[in-house]
């Protein structure tokens, strides 16, 4: 039976230095799933997936965004020229975040990617 080059023979068995890369490549692969295991965990520690309130410092890591940002847009309202903040909840005299708006945050400011091609491709004309 002759081979061709369309089969599919695992690329290790046709390059001479590819069981190797591919051994590297394993090696890697297994680094970033620990990595992100890991970060999943802190992440899980520092905000519980069943809290419905956070503060400015908590709303600030779920968003990945300063507390500054937030801390400025709870005191001075929405800026001219600047994407504004999600609502905040007042509680007494403590101000909080709920899930829902800072999710809602996140849906209404996600830039699609079709968006983001687009402007790239019109910037290099």
């Amino acid at each position: 039976m002759n081979k061709s080059s369309n089969d599919l023979t695992p690329y290790f068995l046709v390059n001479p230095n590819g069981l190797e890369e591919v051994r590297n490549l394993q090696k890697g692969l297994h680094s970033a799933v620990e990595a992100l295991q890991q970060k999943m965990t802190e992440l899980k520690e520092v905000i519980p997936l069943d809290k419905k309130l956070f503060t400015l410092p908590e709303a600030a890591k779920y968003l990945a965004i300063s507390e500054s940002f937030l801390r400025k847009d709870c005191s001075e309202g929405p800026r001219k020229n600047r994407t504004p903040g999600p609502d905040p909840v007042k509680v007494g005299d403590m101000v909080r975040y709920t899930r829902e708006d800072l999710d809602a945050w996140i849906d209404k400011h996600r830039k699609q990617r079709a968006y983001l091609c687009n402007s790239d491709t019109k910037a290099a004309s």
